[in-house]
C-alpha cells in the first residue's frame, strides 16, 4: 500500500468575524493510497497556511514542503513519517503551524491504520482505560457578566456540568474581568464546574491579582493567564496562585512541553 494522494480542502463559513473562535473555518487533510484508503485529518490553524506548508515544493533536507515526503510512501509507517517530516522541516518547522500540519497528516495516517485493520484508533493505540469521560462547554464570555451567565444557563440545559469561559472580553479591566468569572458561577450553579480560559492577557503580577479574586468563585482552573512562552512567570504564578494554574494549548509535541514540564511551571 503506497500514498497516491495529499489534499488539503478547507472549509469555511460565508461570513468570518473578528473574534478568537476556531469553528468558523478549518482545512481538512485527506491522504489516498493505490488500493482505494482514505485518512481524513484536521488542523486548528489558519487553514491557507497549513496548506502552504504542505503543498510547499522541495527546497532542500531540511526545509522542504510535506506532500514530497509522503508520496509513494506506506502510510501504516506512521512514526517513520512522523519523524522524516520533523527532521525535514528543521528550518521552517518544530512549532506553529509547520508541526500542526504535521499532526493533521499523522491523523490521517492514523485514520488510514484503522481502516485497513478495522480496527478503532484507541485500540491501535493501546486500548481504552474507560468507557466515559467528563466533557466540558468552551465557549466565549459573553459581553460583561450577565450576558455570560445566560449562556451558562443554556449550556447546563444541555446537560454539561463544566463549562469553560474564555478569552474576548477578559483582560480589559479588572472590574469586567471579575464581572465576567461572577456571571459564569452564577449561571452555573454551585454544583457545577466552573473553568475560565484568560486567552494570554496579563503579566504574572496582574495574573497573581485576578486569580486571588476569582477564588471565591470556585474556579477549576485559571487557563493561559500569561504569554505561552513566559516560563518565568508561570513557575512564579504557580508558586503563588490559589487555583490551578493551567497552560499548553499553543504547544505542540513533546519538545515544546518540556520546559512547562520540567519548569515546574503548572
Amino acid at each position: 500500500m503506497k500514498i497516491t494522494e495529499v489534499i488539503c480542502q478547507i472549509l469555511r463559513i460565508p461570513s468570518i468575524v473578528a473574534k478568537t473562535a476556531s469553528s468558523q473555518d478549518s482545512v481538512l487533510v485527506r491522504i489516498r493510497t493505490d488500493n482505494g484508503l482514505e485518512g481524513i485529518g484536521e488542523a486548528d490553524s489558519s487553514p491557507e497556511m497549513v496548506k502552504a506548508v504542505i503543498d510547499a515544493p522541495f527546497s532542500h533536507n531540511i526545509a522542504t514542503g510535506l506532500r514530497p515526503l509522503l508520496i509513494g510512501q506506506n502510510p501504516l509507517e506512521t512514526d517513520r513519517l512522523w519523524q522524516s517530516m520533523y527532521r525535514k522541516t528543521m528550518y521552517a518547522g518544530r512549532r506553529s503551524t509547520t508541526i500542526t500540519a504535521m499532526a493533521a497528516i499523522d491523523m490521517a495516517l492514523w485514520d488510514l491504520k484503522g481502516k485497513h485493520f478495522g480496527e478503532p484508533i484507541h485500540r491501535l493505540l493501546g486500548g481504552k482505560h474507560h468507557d466515559k469521560i467528563l466533557a466540558y462547554a468552551s465557549i466565549l464570555f459573553g459581553k460583561d457578566g450577565n450576558e455570560t451567565a445566560k449562556i451558562a444557563r443554556r449550556w447546563r440545559e444541555f446537560g454539561y456540568q463544566a463549562i469553560k469561559f474564555g478569552w474576548e472580553p477578559m483582560g480589559q479591566s479588572e472590574a469586567l474581568d471579575i464581572d465576567l468569572v461572577r456571571g459564569g458561577r452564577e449561571g452555573i450553579g454551585d454544583d457545577g464546574t466552573l473553568l475560565i480560559d484568560a486567552g494570554c492577557v496579563w503579566d504574572a503580577r496582574t495574573a497573581l491579582a485576578r486569580a486571588k479574586s476569582f477564588e471565591q468563585f470556585r474556579i477549576g482552573w485559571l487557563e493561559e493567564p500569561l504569554q505561552p512562552d513566559d516560563y518565568e512567570g508561570y513557575r512564579w504564578l504557580r508558586d503563588r496562585s490559589p487555583v490551578p494554574i493551567a497552560s499548553g494549548e499553543e504547544e505542540c509535541g513533546r519538545q515544546a512541553f518540556r520546559p512547562l514540564i520540567d519548569g515546574r511551571c503548572l
